[in-house]
């Protein structure tokens, strides 16, 4: 598997018999792996509403996480950690 479930990607392509266009942007919540020689499938989520779009490896790619985006979630989770070690008082 190329992409993990839950990663965001952007269409490489238009897929004119859905009406998208390239670099519409959606979640991968499927994966399907093909034997060899063939390209693996993914369900894509956010392109229609309340359907999901199959395509192939090649239709699709991730979109690069920002750089403040991944240092917010550093922060969060430090300070989250921070939290949860304090003591308690028992009752």
């Amino acid at each position: 598997m190329k992409y993990p479930l839950f990663t965001q990607v952007a269409l490489r392509e238009d897929i004119p018999e859905y009406g998208l266009k390239k670099g519409s942007i959606a979640t991968i919540v499927e994966y399907y792996p093909m034997p060899e020689g063939e390209q693996d499938g993914y369900s894509l989520e956010g392109l229609l509403f309340q359907d999901t779009v199959e395509v192939a490896e090649s239709q699709i790619e991730a979109l690069p996480i920002p750089v403040a985006a991944g240092k917010g979630w550093l922060n969060w989770l430090s300070k989250l950690t921070s939290v949860l070690s304090r003591p308690r008082a028992m009752f």
